[in-house]
């Protein structure tokens, strides 16, 4: 698979469907039926009947390839007599229209029980976690989507403390690292995340070190901070949220706090499940199996650290996933063992959860996943991930690597301000990309409604900026380039310091219709500006641009548009 594939439900893009009515949803079950498909209606909460998107036995858990067009789910092997086999990973072509699946092939997942797949954020490797085998297995995704034999395994060892749970690595869950160059798992067994490197041309695992968690804790899932600071593990044995700082230079996490997942004074049984970030990074939630509830913490934005918000009821039994829709507005609890999935309200500006009246009934749900069309709502590719096909600009300031246009150069210095500009003119738009800046300059910018100047090398028109300056981080400020010379709105400069990967990849979405521009960082509003000058055009081309100064690069990938 290529890179430049925008994961449209990815936590960063939250405000990829904010102009849908509905998102699709699948389920994947302990039943003996299969995956289950339904739809949200993102105004209301309300859940569509689910109905079978294809039959398969005890499917467990899945995941949606970052192009929308295949799932992967863990399973097994065909047995003698119609009777499971050792464990698999199966993949499926998704019909982006019906929404049934269909099967692509299966591969062995290397080891017993596999309970948990992943993908790299390109979309190139899927990975296993295999309970009963203590292991973890990776695998290459072919063109169409199937998979190729496993690129390796790579075995656990160890025990802890609980002799009934512990006595040998039982590897619970596998999630890549935000760049895609480390893979995490959970084991329970060992009380261990174990840190391995990713190789990007076998796909194999290789290990790379590992953080612990307290004896008997038992980590069991794992999920980011969506700015990639900050990694959260939920403990199963112990009821525990562990929060680790992440140095993706030392490939590190270090211990930062842990926090309970259960009210004081509650002395039932009780185990916890799922983990999950809210899409704007303020909240964090997990899942208490027993006491049956969602535990809903306070993010710190600065320092990672976690404060207590409340407990809401799942209003079931057995809460062992659950996950937010990409608008952040509803979570959705797959709750087992009473075999009913139900839709709770998130308070955006408290993270509250609150009942929606909204649940139904399916077998044994243990996982939930959001699906969105890749050219749903009217997304078009603006580059495509291997030429300049619609750009031009000064090709000795610009290359593809990787699916990532590189503008600039890192060893030599960059005497003027360059663009690669779009061929074609834009009126009312919708853009989304990542960028990333990388060298010894701070200042890169995407135009828009903007155009060359005849025989010179700059652009005249609206520019997102990217980067920093003199006064500050300018990573979303709306800059008028080549005309009036000034930043066009004021921004709170310490919530963007909140927001911002100043060194790593960021997401912007950029909203321009009428007179109205807005601006996204991460999923956070960062910018909105109405132009008071009707006689300044409201149409133009993009322009991707480096600026002048000492050798850097700016890096653009997953660049999507769409006309309103």
């Amino acid at each position: 698979m290529k890179s430049g594939i925008l994961t449209l439900i990815a936590a960063s893009s939250l405000a990829s469907m904010l102009h849908a009515e509905s998102v699709r949803v699948y389920f994947g079950t302990h039943a003996n039926e299969g995956i289950f498909q339904s739809d949200l209606d993102l105004k209301t909460g309300a859940l569509s009947d689910p109905h079978l998107a294809v039959k398969t036995d005890r499917p467990g858990f899945i995941e949606i390839h970052p192009s929308q067009k295949y799932l992967y789910a863990t399973g097994s092997m065909p047995g003698e007599n119609g009777k499971r086999g050792t464990g698999a990973v199966l993949a499926y072509a998704i019909d982006a229209e019906s929404g049934k699946l269909k099967l692509l092939n299966r591969q062995p997942s290397g080891g017993s029980g596999p309970c948990h797949v992943s993908l790299d954020p390109r979309g190139e490797v899927v990975m296993v976690a295999n309970y009963g085998g203590g292991n973890a297995s990776s695998f290459a995704v072919k063109e169409d989507g199937s998979l190729a034999a496993p690129a390796g395994v790579i075995q656990h060892k160890g025990s802890s403390v609980n002799e009934r749970r512990q006595k040998g690595p039982h590897a619970h869950s596998i999630n890549p690292s935000p760049d895609g160059r480390y893979a995490f798992v959970a084991d329970l067994g060992i009380d261990k995340v174990m840190i391995h490197g990713l190789d990007g041309k076998s796909r194999a695992l290789k290990s790379a070190g590992f953080a612990k968690v307290a004896p008997g804790a038992g980590p069991r899932h794992l999920t980011f901070h969506p700015l990639g600071k900050f990694a959260y593990v939920i403990n199963e044995l112990d009821s525990t949220m562990t929060a680790f700082s992440w140095d993706a230079k030392r490939g590190k996490l270090t211990e930062i706090q842990t926090i309970t997942t259960l009210p004081e004074g509650f002395e039932g049984g009780n185990s916890t499940a799922e983990v999950r970030a809210h899409p704007t990074g303020r909240f964090l939630y997990g899942s208490n199996r027993g006491h049956n509830s969602i535990v809903v913490y306070k993010v710190d934005p600065a320092k990672g650290t976690l404060t207590y918000v409340e407990h809401e009821p799942t209003q079931g039994d057995h809460p062992r996933n659950f996950n937010i829709d990409p608008t952040g507005n509803f979570l959705l609890v797959a709750n087992r063992n009473s075999d009913n999935v139900v839709v709770l309200r998130i308070d955006q500006t408290s993270g509250v959860l609150e009942a929606t009246g909204h649940k139904v009934s399916l077998e044994s749900p243990v996982c939930v996943r959001f699906f969105m069309k890749e050219t749903g709502d009217g997304w078009e590719k603006a580059f495509n991930g291997k030429t300049f096909e619609g750009w031009e600009g000064n090709w000795d300031w610009f290359r593809i690597e990787d699916g990532i246009i590189k503008a600039g150069n890192l060893d030599k210095k960059i005497p003027n301000n360059e663009f690669l500009a779009s061929k074609e003119d834009f009126g009312d738009f919708e853009l989304r990309f990542d960028a990333k800046l990388v060298g010894k300059g701070n200042n890169a910018g995407v135009q828009f409604w903007s155009q060359r100047i005849p025989n010179n090398h700059e652009m005249i028109g609206y520019q997102c900026d990217i980067g920093g300056w003199s006064k500050g981080i300018i990573w979303g400020r709306i800059y008028d380039e080549s005309r009036r010379r000034k930043m066009l709105s004021k921004i709170d400069d310490v919530k963007l310091a909140t927001v911002v990967n100043e060194r790593d990849w960021n997401t912007i979405r950029l909203r321009a219709k009428g007179r109205h521009i807005q601006v996204w960082v991460n999923g956070v509003p960062t910018n909105d500006y109405t132009e008071s000058d009707d006689g300044i055009p409201a149409k133009g081309r993009f322009g991707l641009q480096i600026h002048s100064g000492p050798p850097t690069e700016c890096w653009y990938r997953n660049i999507w548009v769409r006309r309103l």
